[in-house]
């Protein structure tokens, strides 16, 4: 559906984007957008967030790989950042089930008679999610996704070394 109307600028130069544009594009407050003339035009554009440091990342999934062998990754809600120990290209998109879990901020270790898997074809469930915190648009949630080792549960001393990991990073990053 195409919505179009005719909008006011007040004397500061604001304009404010109509309700039923803004639900039809889910758009959330405080929303980051870029402003583009072009000739007579004026475009508004979503900015996409500002992607983190990938090889930060993939630096510190190399150590938690080199203490934790199982598969693991970094990802926003909708995007893989890098991953280590599986086949997970960057830009990747993030099942939905797995990124209603990323939004909500929350360290999880599921339950493993209800898996959850990354894609149909691997066949090794998803262990943990660790919250990498991500406090505005800007800088979007992010986790640390832990794949089961071997189809083995992960220990509590692997399951501390990706939380230390997860925390490391959100201070690295934030």
């Amino acid at each position: 559906m195409k919505i179009a109307t005719i909008c006011n600028m007040d004397d500061k130069g604001r304009i404010v984007i109509p309700s039923a544009i803004r639900k039809m594009m889910q758009m959330a407050d405080s929303e980051v957008l870029e402003v583009e003339s072009a000739g007579q035009d004026i475009r508004l554009r979503r900015c996409q967030p500002s992607a983190p440091d990938s090889e930060q990342i993939q630096t510190y999934l190399d150590i938690l790989y080199s203490v934790v062998p199982c598969g693991a990754f970094v990802c926003s809600p909708k995007t893989v950042y890098a991953s280590k120990g599986i086949h997970l290209p960057k830009g990747s998109a993030v099942p939905k089930e797995l990124a209603d879990y990323v939004v909500s901020g929350e360290q999880i270790v599921f339950n493993p008679e209800y898996p959850i898997f990354i894609r149909p074809q691997y066949k090794i469930p998803v262990t943990a999610l660790f919250p990498i915190a991500g406090d505005s648009p800007a800088h979007p949630a992010l986790a640390l996704v832990l794949l089961a080792k071997y189809s083995q549960p992960l220990s509590d001393m692997e399951l501390g070394s990706a939380k230390l990991v997860a925390a490391t990073l959100a201070h690295q990053l934030n």
